[in-house]
């Protein structure tokens, strides 16, 4: 049976999201997510088995920036 998985207790339940999850959540297209990232614009993703993920909470947080920004 393999080792239980410790999840550090600042994320209490994680939940992460895909790319094309990430896309939909924020009405941007892959070119527009990456642009963003390489201009420091928008939460790097983590990587799991080799594939990129993004923890919902950090993407959650960067909309709500923006909405709150956009309505100054």
């Amino acid at each position: 049976m393999p080792a239980a998985v410790r999840v550090p207790a600042a994320i209490p339940d994680p939940k992460v999201l895909t790319r094309r999850e990430v896309c939909r959540r924020i009405s941007v297209g892959p070119s527009k997510l990456y642009g963003l990232i390489r201009a420091g614009r928008f939460p790097k993703p983590i990587k799991i088995v080799g594939s990129s993920r993004w923890v919902t909470a950090e993407v959650d947080r960067w909309l709500a920036d923006q909405i709150a920004a956009s309505e100054r």
